[in-house]
């Protein structure tokens, strides 16, 4: 909630403030009156013992201001917007003497609540911390961390990256798990001990949450793509898994050291039929391998699914990037 927010709760409690008061105001001379009728008629035709005394103590107690009365009341007000008993008092205190002050009550019930905003914010984040530190300690979560910390060590100029990419996917609290502990060969081993455990499904869900912490601003970098390839095979993936992570990911790869173009690839085709091919990869006909690989690799940069700024348009993406997938094989071959 932002200040003219604030500003504009604040005002809604002053006007239930102005609106009890006035009725206060109108119960008390409601009450004066019904005073001076049973004095009336107690005199004048009714003659009841002691009715003319309530009419009296009626009276005279409507002309008394009652402050607890209309603490009470404002009590069961403020609190409908959750103020403490403490900021109850303070804004009564601040009505009374707003005059005095010389500023306008407004403001100090916008200061007021403000700060009791802030103190609860504080105090959900705090229990959202300790919810998060539970979360963490769960072996599926806490095994990740070695080889988060091995892949992010690789490219240490990536960290802003890295670290919004965690605190998306877990919480922020992870992150010094990640980056401020040192890890030893045994806990690395725990993290593939624990995984060739699970089903493959699961596997590959988390093959997939580590090829996605590796894509940053300039794509996979042989060292990651080498630690990743390990990985797999550790896990125990098959051809078939490991042939769809590599198809998968090598466009987002920064150097290209195994697809070379083969020496009867496009030569056997026509000009005319490779032409639209070339388009898709915004080339001209007969482009150097170096070439066609970097715009290759730009449009996944672009395009690529998994990209954290494609995540509202995946399906768009998956579709452009077959397109662009199928241009790179037909022109290499």
């Amino acid at each position: 909630m932002d200040k003219s927010e604030i500003f504009k709760l604040a005002r809604e409690i002053i006007k239930s403030y102005h609106r009890v008061s006035w009725m206060a105001r109108l119960l008390r001379v409601l009450m004066f009156l019904f005073g001076i009728v049973l004095v009336y008629y107690d005199g004048t035709k009714l003659n009841i013992p002691l009715l003319s005394g309530l009419g009296l103590v009626i009276s005279a107690g409507s002309l008394i201001d009652i402050p607890r009365f209309r603490f009470w009341i404002l009590d069961i007000i403020y609190r409908k917007w959750g103020l403490t008993g403490a900021e109850i008092a303070e804004m009564e205190w601040t009505a009374r003497n707003k005059d005095r002050l010389g500023f306008k009550w407004e403001s100090r019930l916008s200061q007021i609540l403000e700060i009791r905003m802030l103190a609860e914010k504080e105090k959900y984040a705090a229990r959202e911390r300790a919810r998060n530190l539970v979360f963490l300690q769960k072996e599926e979560i806490s095994c990740m961390f070695p080889v988060f910390h091995l892949l992010c060590k690789l490219n240490a100029g990536g960290r802003k990256e890295q670290e919004a990419f965690l605190t998306a996917r877990y919480t922020k609290d992870v992150i010094p798990f990640v980056f401020e502990k040192d890890y030893s060969e045994v806990q690395v081993e725990d993290f593939y001990q624990h995984w060739c455990g699970q089903g493959l499904q699961e596997r590959r869900k988390q093959m997939e949450i580590l090829f996605k912490l590796t894509i940053l601003e300039d794509g996979i970098r042989n060292n990651e793509w080498k630690l990743l390839m390990k990985i797999m095979d550790r896990l125990k993936f098959n051809k078939y898994y490991i042939d769809y992570f590599k198809k998968r990911y090598a466009p987002l790869r920064t150097e290209f050291d195994e697809y070379q173009r083969s020496s009867s690839s496009s030569a056997n085709y026509s000009a005319s039929y490779l032409k639209p091919y070339y388009a898709v990869l915004g080339l001209q006909e007969g482009a150097s391998d170096d070439e066609i690989k970097r715009a290759y690799h730009e449009l996944a940069m672009q395009h690529h699914p998994d990209r954290p700024h494609n995540a509202d348009r995946v399906k768009e993406c998956e579709a452009m990037m077959a397109r662009v997938n199928e241009a790179y094989e037909k022109v290499m071959g």
